[in-house]
Formats: structure tokens, sequence, C-alpha cells
């Protein structure tokens, strides 16, 4: 089925000074579209009125034509969050971070965001495109106590992943957790 091509010129019921943009040739496919407030000639010569009114004037309304999505449902097998890589990497950063630490009550908050920021900024460095990272870390006093920490996530089993590491030294200990989330 060939496409229709026709010639619009829009006109105004007036005389008057050339206004720019106006009386412009325009080639639309299909059928004839409407300027609002305009006449529309088709290629003929042929008026046509528009119905609306002259606030939307010059506005030009083309057939709706749907295009097929054109980004990724999944991502590729390289470009996953790794689970493993990502434990690595937080446990160098926890190592490098905490080794020389001794427990501090007051700047414990403070030592857990930091520890949150860099492990998020890490886990960009990697290829894993469409990503979104959530990262929770726990610091604490190494008394000898028991704690237990546990979350709960609803997400594609697919496509997100989480690592968790530890570290644990004399006086201090840590619990990080990096969600990786893939944004469909």
């Amino acid at each position: 089925m060939a496409m229709d091509s026709r010639r619009i010129r829009r006109t105004h019921g007036h005389g008057g000074g050339h206004i720019p943009g106006h009386g412009q040739n325009l080639t639309v496919p299909g059928r004839l579209t409407k300027a609002h407030g305009h006449t529309l000639r088709d290629h003929k010569g042929n008026d046509s009125k528009s119905e609306s009114s002259d606030h939307d004037r010059g506005k030009y309304f083309h057939e709706h034509v749907r295009l097929e999505n054109t980004f990724q449902l999944n991502p590729c097998e390289d470009y996953k969050f790794s689970s493993k890589q990502m434990e690595r990497a937080m446990k160098e950063i926890l190592d490098k971070q905490l080794t020389e630490t001794d427990y501090n009550g007051k700047i414990c908050p403070t030592v857990a965001a930091n520890l949150s920021s860099l492990i998020k900024e890490r886990a960009k460095e990697f290829p894993w495109k469409r990503y979104r990272y959530v990262v929770q870390v726990v610091v604490g006093e190494n008394s000898e106590q028991a704690v237990q920490i546990g979350s709960r996530c609803i997400w594609d089993e697919k496509n997100d992943n989480f690592a968790c590491v530890t570290f644990k030294n004399k006086t201090v200990f840590a619990v990080a957790a990096c969600y990786g989330i893939y944004l469909e």
C-alpha cells in the first residue's frame, strides 16, 4: 500500500504583513492534518477549516505511529551484577578503612555513612549498566556479643542480586550489604 503525500499550505483569513513561520508549505504523509485556528488547503487548492479555537494556532497533529521499544529488558550476561566481584570490592574497602580503627560510638554513624558512599561509588565503576544500588552498612562495638541482621526484598530473581560481607577487628565489627536492582 503506497503512502499518499499531500501538500498543505497554511493561510489566514485576513490580509496584512508577513508573519514568520506562516504560509509555509509542508508535506505531510497520510491524510490531511489540522492546523488549529487556520484554514488548510490541500494540494488541489481545496479549503478545509479547522474545528479548534485560535489559541492553539500553528500546531499540527500527525497520525499516531506506534514504535517498538528500543530498550533492552534484560542485561547481557557480561553486564549482570556479580555478587562475587562486589563482595571482593566491599571486603577490600572494609579492610582498608577499618583495620586500624578503634570503636568510638560518637563517630560510628559517620563511619557507616562514609563506607556506604565508598561502596556505592565502587559499584558504579563496574560495567553493570542500568543498575541502581542500595547500600546498607552497620558498624558496632565488638565485645563478643551476638548480632543477627536480616533483610527482605521484592525483586526480579533473574536480574537483581546482592552482595554481603562482614568485617571484625578487636574493637569494631561491620556488616555491609549492596543490592543491585536492574532498571527495566
